[in-house]
């Protein structure tokens, strides 16, 4: 049952890293991830070409969808870097 006075975001965020050799693993680990607020949202370091991308409510469903794909793509990046240094 939905609470009464349930606050609703206005809007989230999702974490973009450039999937690829020089990305760092924290900002692969956290690619895709969605937060309804900044602090949540993993501090972006120097050299870093990461972003946040702001979309509305509505798009939620969306940009889900678009995590898991993101998820895996870096996920498969990290398993690259395994063998490799095997």
């Amino acid at each position: 049952m939905m609470a009464l006075f349930e606050r609703k975001p206005e809007k989230y965020f999702q974490f973009y890293a450039q999937v690829h050799f020089l990305t760092c693993e924290e900002c692969l680990n956290h690619h895709g991830e969605i937060s309804e607020d900044l602090p949540s949202i993993p501090p972006l370091h120097a050299e870093c070409c990461c972003h946040l991308l702001e979309f509305l409510p509505a798009e939620l469903e969306y940009y889900r969808e678009q995590a898991d794909r993101m998820k895996f793509r870096a996920q498969q990046e990290l398993q690259r870097r395994r063998l490799w240094h095997e």
